[in-house]
């Protein structure tokens, strides 16, 4: 009994020692490859990491080039409207030197939310202004006249037929200066311009009333279903050719009631020059302007 007892205390040490023994392997079976790769699993999870950076940064890179690709297509692509101009110029300037006076205002359209391109056509008049050797005018007049004063305009004909010639079916504005603008106003009042009546319509600046044509001026007929669209502009400082003889014209107009003439007037405190570089004269001529075109 006593060696069976002893024996059966080995047995169950040697049990305890073979398990001991399994547990130290499982965990050196465990633990070795971790001990062993640990550099290499470092080395991979570093890689990992770089492609994940370099993954982020494409999506990134990707979802703002579609977020900026989305914003340029939701963005409103602003068209740019080209209108027609003829360009009158007064007594004793030019074509050329009246369309570089009016550059102010074609980058002052071209500027506006909706832009406007100003294709402006500037003839010269026939007749070379006394005095001057690059100046021009669009009539004559008797020693001492004014437009307003005088009897006759002599060449106005001449002037009125290459006006006509220049005044296609595709004008859209008129844009006149001082005698420019007194010429353009007798032709109204002839009532000769029906079948070319410009859609934006006449800006008359500096304008004085047409003496030889007051009866005609002074009766204007009606041109059908087109009403006539007219901004007056007018310098209160203008001593060549005084407000009062430009609201005389501008009273015919409006006389005529509001289906014949739609006038809009402008007083500025310049001269008699074209108030191309004056902001509230050019945002009053923007603003004309694009409600003529819309309208």
């Amino acid at each position: 009994l006593d060696s069976l007892s002893k024996n059966s205390k080995k047995g169950g040490e040697l049990q305890s020692y073979a398990l001991v023994m399994k547990v130290f392997h499982m965990i050196d079976v465990l633990l070795l490859p971790i001990l062993m790769f640990r550099p290499v699993s470092g080395f991979l999870y570093q890689q990992a990491s770089t492609k994940k950076a370099r993954t982020t940064k494409s999506l990134v890179l990707f979802m703002s080039s579609s977020s900026s690709s989305e914003s340029t297509a939701s963005s409103p692509v602003s068209t740019t409207t080209v209108i027609k101009v003829l360009a009158l110029h007064g007594s004793g300037g030019n074509g050329e030197e009246f369309r570089q006076k009016l550059q102010p205002v074609r980058d002052y359209m071209l500027a506006q939310q909706h832009p406007v391109e100003l294709n402006i056509h500037a003839p010269t008049a026939p007749f070379v202004k006394e005095g001057s050797s690059d100046g021009y005018c669009w009539w004559t007049m008797e020693a001492g006249a004014r437009s307003f004063t005088a009897k006759e305009y002599i060449g106005f004909q001449e002037s009125s037929q290459l006006v006509l010639e220049n005044m296609h079916d595709d004008c859209d504005l008129v844009v006149a200066h001082s005698q420019g603008a007194i010429l353009m106003a007798a032709l109204l009042g002839l009532n000769v311009i029906t079948q070319h009546n410009p859609r934006v319509g006449y800006i008359l600046n500096g304008v004085a009333w047409p003496n030889p044509y007051t009866k005609e001026l002074s009766s204007l007929q009606d041109v059908g279903d087109t009403t006539i669209r007219t901004l007056f502009l007018m310098g209160q400082a203008d001593k060549i050719n005084p407000m009062e003889s430009a609201k005389q014209v501008r009273q015919s107009f409006l006389s005529r009631g509001a289906d014949y003439c739609d006038v809009t007037t402008h007083e500025h405190t310049g001269g008699h020059s074209f108030p191309a570089r004056d902001d509230a004269s050019l945002q009053v001529i923007a603003d004309w302007i694009l409600k003529g075109i819309s309208s």
